[in-house]
């Protein structure tokens, strides 16, 4: 059995799209271990909105000025076999762990992903951006 911790780094997102992705997943069908919210110097209520919804939070001393950064930040933190790193405005499907989880089964499987779509094609430059990922991925 698979243990699995989600870094998710965040800069300004108590709004933007921080509760939606921590909802998505405190509400998997099989949870992670852990969740570790990287509050890399924010402004706002980051760091408080994510310890609301009982996750980790881990705030480095100075802003660490990049989404990489951050997600290396976190991992001597993580004491899990499996890692994954997911964007703090990214809603992930309900079972997506639960789903991708047994890929690591296979020996030879190191790297696993799922498939990436845009939330809203309202305007033109969304439109754009969902075209872009459906080639992008695919």
């Amino acid at each position: 059995m698979h243990t699995i911790t989600v870094i998710v780094p965040a800069h300004n997102e108590e709004e933007e799209g921080l509760p939606a992705t921590l909802e998505s997943l405190t509400c998997q069908t099989v949870r992670p271990d852990r969740i570790l919210v990287v509050d890399d110097a924010s402004t706002d209520r980051t760091g408080e909105v994510a310890a609301s919804h009982g996750v980790t939070v881990l705030r480095p001393p100075h802003n660490l000025g990049s989404k990489a950064k951050a997600q290396n930040y976190a991992l001597p933190h993580c004491t899990t076999d499996l890692v994954l790193a997911v964007d703090a405005d990214t809603v992930l499907a309900p079972d997506y762990i639960e789903t991708v989880v047994p890929v690591f089964d296979d020996p030879d499987v190191s790297v696993a992903a799922g498939t990436v779509r845009t939330r809203r094609t309202h305007t033109v430059w969304e439109r754009g951006r969902s075209t872009e990922y459906l080639f992008g991925f695919h």
